[in-house]
């Protein structure tokens, strides 16, 4: 086999010349603008809707937390790894926490609600994101949670 060690050297010698040669990339034309995520809470009704899934992992109640869930959501969270999440979350959300809403977001089509768990046992914050989806519930659409997201 030959050697192509040089030719790999002059190539990248080359290609680093070519890239430092260009000219600097021009700032955004304004800086953008930055504001205050949300200027008020959602509805009751969704605080109520977050904080019963809490309750529920907290408790490591897996019917009561599938029956606020979508179909899909409940298939992508068997009760087994249900049990992982209440494992690692359920005794920081025992111990108390509060929660800062940081607004909403457009995700995928869905209504996505962004929170701030803080834990009262001054551990790592966390980032909550609740989506809800209408879907049809006996003549009338109901709001389901179609993913809860922490990270």
């Amino acid at each position: 086999m030959k050697n192509f060690a040089p030719v790999f050297a002059v190539g990248a010698v080359a290609l680093c010349s070519l890239v430092f040669a260009q000219p600097p990339i021009a700032p955004a034309a304004k800086p953008p603008k930055i504001e205050l995520a949300a200027t008020e809470l959602p509805s009751k009704a969704m605080q109520d809707k977050l904080i019963a899934l809490f309750e529920a992992i907290e408790a490591d109640d897996y019917a009561n937390f599938t029956r606020a869930i979508t179909d899909e959501f409940k298939t992508a969270l068997p009760k087994k790894l249900f049990a992982t999440v209440t494992a690692s979350i359920g005794p920081r959300l025992e111990k108390g926490y509060d929660l800062a809403y940081m607004g909403q977001i457009r995700k995928g089509g869905f209504k996505t609600y962004v929170w701030k768990i803080m834990f009262r046992d001054a551990g790592d914050e966390v980032l909550a994101t609740l989506s809800i989806k209408s879907v049809p519930d006996e003549d009338q659409a109901a709001e389901k949670v179609a993913g809860l997201f922490l990270s």
